[in-house]
């Protein structure tokens, strides 16, 4: 399903993080559709190799589009690029988890510094719930991980940066089915490889204050000959369009890659 911003042509396609959170990219794209048609897709489907496919038969009407993605939709921009590199012109991966599981320690302890005691133990216990907990206990957990995340994660978030009526519940049942699969993925070195598929230009968008490391995604592309143009900002968390003082810096940026 994909909701569209602006008039077209629709030049750019925005995959949404997560797994399971549909609309948080509404802002980006309703902002930069003064400058050209947006694609939000809302990934339904909850096995990859069918939301994949789904988002390339979503995509193909429009052509050759810039797709930009966020966090764990990042990722699938990587694949989606790799896949199906005619539809694909320019990658855009904004706050990236890191590619290579050596970074991924470095997340929670970055996390975790972010936060009150009590606040880090009630993450803790959302974590645990939501990675081995029934279906109700990991309802539960995407419920509570939101607010939490906003601190964690954040430099500064801007006032009214989210506007609730975008968002859709929380999808516990997307994060279960998909999230697993792209993790083994990422242990076996599969995720990495595919980026030796993508053959556009790849730009790296990422906040300085990320508790996701900027290594994570440019020491592994680097090491195995990907070129990629990084774009750190600083006073920067996790969701740049979101952060009080990095969001007009992201937002010319984005202009100049995707409308230039």
């Amino acid at each position: 399903m994909i909701r569209a911003y602006g008039n077209a042509p629709y030049r750019v396609a925005l995959l949404h993080g997560g797994p399971g959170a549909p609309g948080t990219l509404a802002p980006l794209a309703r902002r930069l559709s003064c400058f050209g048609g947006m694609l939000e897709h809302l990934q339904t489907q909850y096995d990859l190799p069918s939301l994949l496919h789904n988002i390339s038969e979503e995509l193909s009407p429009f052509g050759p589009v810039i797709v930009a993605g966020h966090s764990w939709g990042a990722w699938l921009g990587l694949w989606t690029a790799a896949l199906f590199p005619a539809q694909v012109h320019r990658l855009i991966l904004i706050g990236s988890a890191p590619l290579t599981d050596a970074y991924v320690p470095q997340i929670m302890q970055r996390r975790l510094a972010n936060l009150s005691s009590s606040k880090a133990n009630r993450m803790a216990n959302a974590l645990a719930m939501l990675e081995n907990g029934n279906s109700q206990q990991r309802q539960t957990a995407m419920e509570a991980l939101p607010a939490l995340l906003a601190q964690s994660d954040a430099y500064q978030t801007a006032p009214e940066a989210v506007i609730p009526g975008d968002l859709w519940p929380e999808d516990e049942a997307a994060y279960a089915n998909l999230w697993p699969l792209a993790v083994s993925l990422r242990t076996q070195g599969a995720l990495l490889q595919s980026a030796l598929s993508v053959h556009c230009p790849i730009d790296i968008i990422h906040g300085a204050c990320d508790p996701h490391p900027a290594e994570g995604v440019c020491t592994p592309l680097r090491k195995i000959g990907v070129p990629f143009t990084l774009h750190l900002l600083p006073r920067c968390g996790h969701t740049p369009f979101t952060e009080r003082y990095a969001q007009d810096d992201f937002y010319q940026l984005m202009r100049t890659l995707c409308f230039a």
